[in-house]
């Protein structure tokens, strides 16, 4: 049988070679519904990915704080020891006590950088469905 056999066929069934509406709706929310799940699963990779970004910030801000609280005594010491032979052992203290705290507030600032907001927003998953909600409503039109 020939193709036009077949459309002539089908034509006087009332048939068409354009899918029925209930299919294509049927394709959409299966499309659709893949498309979720695709972004769910960049979101928990991308969140997971911000959790140990998160995680090593603190990190970060606990080691500075622990540094910072210990170099205080350790430095102060040594300051009183070493410059008390060119000064008075209270100014040796606090400039190397001083010296101590910067070091420490660096390490916390560097800590605290990793923990800023825009850093913990999962920018990959909200750029991909800014371009699903384009392709979707260009599909639309």
């Amino acid at each position: 049988m020939a193709v036009h056999d077949i459309r002539r066929e089908h034509a006087r069934r009332g048939e068409s070679d354009q899918p029925p509406l209930r299919a294509l709706f049927g394709e959409l929310t299966a499309q659709l519904s893949m498309l979720f799940r695709q972004e769910v699963a960049l979101a928990r990779a991308e969140t997971s990915e911000k959790i140990a970004q998160a995680r090593s910030g603190v990190t970060w801000l606990v080691a500075g704080g622990v540094i910072a609280f210990a170099s205080l005594f350790v430095l102060l010491m040594a300051g009183v020891y070493g410059l008390s032979e060119l000064m008075h052992p209270g100014w040796a203290a606090l400039i190397v006590g001083g010296a101590a705290l910067l070091v420490g507030l660096l390490a916390m600032a560097a800590g605290r950088s990793r923990l800023k907001a825009r850093n913990m927003m999962p920018q990959r998953t909200f750029e991909s469905l800014r371009r699903d909600a384009d392709v979707a409503a260009r599909r639309v039109q």
